[in-house]
């Protein structure tokens, strides 16, 4: 995974990427991302083996089953005093699946020290998954016809009935939660990925129809309480109703469960919220929570708003699809293409797949970490944590969040999130202690697909995070989101992002004066969502809301809108920009 993996640059990004890594060589960075001790340290090895039994002792013959049976070793060795606190430990981690039903956790007894770390290794980059999810096999799943006395009773179509398969999970010993009225973000446990691709839950209309979104142009009510009103039952928010002319609600079971995904009011918030009812006659749809900022409540001159209907048994219509019958725990799927030797995973970890606390100088690295329900690592105040040549991805929630100090994410790829990429936080802001966290040449793609506003594919808070020789692509609203103060954001490359929001942008601050400090230099911005054509509000670089205090410097927007929004602020400055 080197530094020129990404194809077909252009005479720009050429000499980006000469310059990044002559940076890289006389810094002396490039290439020592692998190096776990210093080499006048001999680390002690163990080693790990998912066909192992349980009892080994670590050695190449002799391995342990999993990462927590290293831990442990590790733990009672130094104890023991067999080795030393101080000692550098490499664990060697064969192929296969290491199926995690709980977190994985390390804490501050579980790292090293600067010269001699803690480091998890695959020993073939990316065969060694840790993976948060229950393993199905494509003759779990029975032809719907053969399943069900009666497939009528489902509400599907007749003409998908030949097709459609159906698993039964009351047997596993699983519990599933119900689904709220409204969420944003991560919507409840679990979701199913077959041959390393998430599957879409049951929706109208399909992705390729159209744009995918229905469309209506009248709120009946919008649900906004009256501030002005004496009566604070009045004040309160209440849920919405809007006309929607299309006849296909019709065909919905309201009572089993239909929610919708909508921007109701602005491009750059949305919310699923179950319908609470629906008046065929009126063609009126009344919502069962309320939108914060109402249905249609105040927007950016848009005569109408949009939606896709999802969790929808009776649109179950389409290869990839798939519905999870909470009640009778029963998942039906049209299968895709190759589903008889597909790989199947129902992702079930709500919590991080990696939780790692106060822990320093531990590093992973070359694992592929998937099919969770939650974040895939969470590092809570680290010092020198490093996850490094990792493939992180089909996560329902995000991929790496950090907080701490002196912490790196380096070379990662990261797609397929339902929120956000990579989180960076940490350092005093009112003392302006630098948190030195680093996010560097990773590829975060494809993110955003619960959470759509406000994830980012990688953020920054706190004090002095760096954010350098990324590329981001293919989201629907920011790539770079950051707040605080001495960050450092460089030589990245952004592209096909803010795809389906408007008053965005692919870099976005705002609302807070102190928030100064921040450098943008030299990155590569192009090729982003159009946004509303009516008023461009697409931008490539958006300080919003009175934020203060930056400097942009020699950044290249190309086909992206508007280059540069100030919306009110204070001291920032534009330098030799194109």
């Amino acid at each position: 995974m080197g530094i020129f993996r990404f194809l077909n640059l252009s005479p720009v990004q050429h000499s980006v990427a000469l310059g990044t890594v002559a940076a890289m060589i006389l810094s002396g960075t490039y290439g020592s991302r692998w190096v776990c001790a210093n080499e006048e340290t001999t680390p002690y090895q163990l080693f790990v083996d998912i066909h192992a039994d349980d009892g080994g002792t670590g050695t190449a013959s002799d391995p342990l089953p999993d990462l927590a049976a290293a831990k442990r070793t590790i733990r009672q060795r130094r104890d023991a005093g067999a080795w030393p606190v101080d000692g550098a430990v490499v664990v060697n981690v064969a192929p296969g699946v290491y199926a995690a039903d709980s977190s994985l956790r390390f804490g501050s007894a579980d790292g090293g020290t600067e010269s001699a770390p803690v480091v998890y290794r695959s020993t073939q980059p990316g065969a060694a998954t840790l993976q948060g999810g229950v393993t199905l096999k494509a003759s779990d799943f029975r032809p719907v016809r053969k399943a069900l006395d009666d497939p009528a009773t489902t509400g599907m179509n007749p003409g998908v009935w030949d097709r459609v398969l159906v698993c039964d999970l009351s047997d596993r010993g699983m519990e599933f939660p119900k689904v709220p009225k409204s969420y944003r973000a991560v919507p409840p446990a679990p979701w199913l990925y077959v041959d390393g691709r998430p599957m879409e839950l049951a929706r109208w209309p399909n992705h390729d129809d159209g744009d995918g979104w229905a469309r209506f142009h009248e709120a009946i009510d919008t649900g906004l309480g009256n501030p002005d009103s004496e009566d604070p039952a009045k004040r309160q928010l209440r849920p919405g109703s809007f006309r929607f002319d299309d006849p296909r609600p019709e065909r919905w079971d309201i009572k089993r469960g239909v929610w919708l995904c909508g921007y109701w009011t602005h491009d750059w918030s949305d919310e699923v919220i179950q319908i609470a009812q629906y008046d065929p006659a009126e063609k009126a749809i009344k919502l069962a929570a309320p939108h914060h900022y109402g249905i249609k409540g105040k927007t950016w001159g848009n005569s109408q708003r949009r939606f896709f209907a999802v969790n929808v048994l009776s649109e179950l219509d389409a290869p990839g699809e798939w519905y999870l019958d909470r009640q009778e725990q029963r998942l039906f799927l049209d299968p895709p293409t190759g589903f008889a030797d597909a790989s199947i995973t129902l992702a079930t970890l709500t919590e991080p797949i990696l939780k790692i606390e106060q822990a320093k100088h531990l590093r992973f690295e070359g694992f592929t970490i998937e099919c969770g329900h939650g974040d895939a690592i969470d590092v809570r105040d680290g010092h020198n944590v490093q996850i490094a040549g990792c493939t992180i991805r089909n996560m329902g929630a995000g991929g790496v969040r950090v907080t701490g100090s002196e912490n790196q994410v380096r070379s990662c790829d990261l797609y397929q999130l339902g929120t956000f990429g990579i989180s960076l936080s940490g350092g005093d802001r009112k003392q302006l202690t630098m948190a030195g966290n680093v996010a560097d040449n990773n590829h975060v793609h494809h993110y955003g697909l619960f959470q759509r506003t406000y994830a980012a594919g990688i953020s920054a808070g706190g004090c002095g995070q760096t954010i350098t020789n990324n590329l981001i692509h293919d989201a629907p609203h920011n790539a770079i989101r950051y707040g605080g103060n001495e960050h450092r954001i460089e030589r990245n490359e952004i592209h096909h992002v803010v795809l389906e929001t408007g008053d965005a942008g692919a870099f976005y601050t705002g609302r807070d004066w102190t928030s100064q400090g921040n450098v943008l230099r030299h990155n590569y911005i192009h090729d982003l969502g159009v946004g509303n054509t009516d008023h461009v509000n697409t931008m490539a670089i958006y300080l919003d809301d009175c934020d203060s205090g930056d400097t942009l410097e020699g950044n290249i927007m190309v086909r992206a809108g508007r280059a540069v929004m100030m919306g009110g602020g204070r001291d920032n400055k534009v330098i030799i920009t194109w």
